[in-house]
């Protein structure tokens, strides 16, 4: 199995969604376990936070730094922002990310979806036919840059 590549951005955001877990979530529910008159949810959500937060550990531990990987501006890849023209003029936008990452926000898909392994490797001004869950349609694309990472805020 290939290692997950996350873009900057996403690392920062599952590293605080880790430190959460560990700093507030875990002590709350073992607070929880003190209080007699609850039932057995505290131990088994408890349960799940804890996996979840060791599976973050080793994804963040393992995963690839997308700024380390080569960019072709003019070819769709892994952690380009890409703009595309939809067949009624309709523009979007998205970022291709790994699956790990794309529930961050809304700019992010999957590179695993339709749309996303339609466009990955086409250059720009190329059109794709995209195999959707509702239905088939084209696009072109008009445009992928790599977005530079954003730079933590200062104190």
């Amino acid at each position: 199995m290939n290692n997950p590549v996350l873009t900057t951005d996403g690392r920062e955001q599952l590293g605080q969604r880790l430190t959460r877990l560990r700093e507030e979530v875990l002590p709350e529910l073992l607070e929880a376990f003190r209080d007699r008159h609850r039932d057995g949810e505290a131990v088994i959500e408890y349960e799940r936070v804890l996996i979840e937060a060791h599976r973050l550990e080793v994804l963040l531990a393992s995963a690839g730094r997308l700024e380390d990987r080569p960019d072709d501006p003019a070819v769709v890849e892994l952690g380009d922002l890409v703009t595309l023209e939809l067949a009624g003029g309709d523009i979007e936008r998205f970022l291709i990310v790994d699956p790990l990452e794309a529930a961050l926000d809304e700019l992010r898909i999957s590179a695993d979806s339709p749309l996303a392994r339609a466009v990955l490797g086409l250059r720009v001004g190329d059109e794709a036919e995209v195999n959707g869950p509702a239905s088939r349609y084209t696009c072109r694309v008009l445009g992928a840059t790599r977005p530079v990472a954003s730079q933590p805020s200062a104190p």
